[in-house]
């Protein structure tokens, strides 16, 4: 995709968390509040642009600003609809259909889910988050 001109890859693995706070950025999601679930989804994907980025290069030299991906998830909600599946499939290793069956199962009380949300705080803060997406 191309942002201002610059084409920019994202990164969507679990460090870009670090990304993140690095950057002083905390990535939550309140799907009460659809203004503020959008805000989360624009930073994550600044996070995981910068993810990608800081492979080969230091995170001073990117070229865009955070405001970059607020503006561009505005402007283009088709896009950043594509790049919030792809990344939600990407970090869970699971299909859209298969996040949205165990988001019903969590929703219902399964028992198996909870269990697995137990186990690691990175999978509570993934399963929180992409709940929003999978609603």
């Amino acid at each position: 995709m191309t942002i201002n001109g610059v084409e920019v890859t994202m990164l969507f693995t679990p460090r870009l968390f670090v990304m993140a706070e690095e950057k002083g950025i905390k990535i939550a999601v309140n799907t009460a509040d659809m203004w503020q679930t959008l805000a989360a989804y624009a930073d994550l994907c600044y996070c995981a642009a910068l993810n990608y980025w800081t492979m080969d290069n230091d995170i001073d030299d990117f070229p865009l600003k955070r405001e970059d991906f607020h503006v561009w998830s505005a402007a283009n909600h088709v896009e950043f609809g594509k790049v919030m599946v792809m990344a939600s499939e990407a970090i869970t290793g699971k299909t859209m259909k298969e996040l949205i069956e165990e988001n019903k199962k969590s929703a219902e009380g399964g028992e198996d889910v909870k269990k697995k949300s137990k186990s690691n705080p990175i999978i509570r803060l993934l399963r929180r988050f992409w709940s929003a997406i999978v609603g």
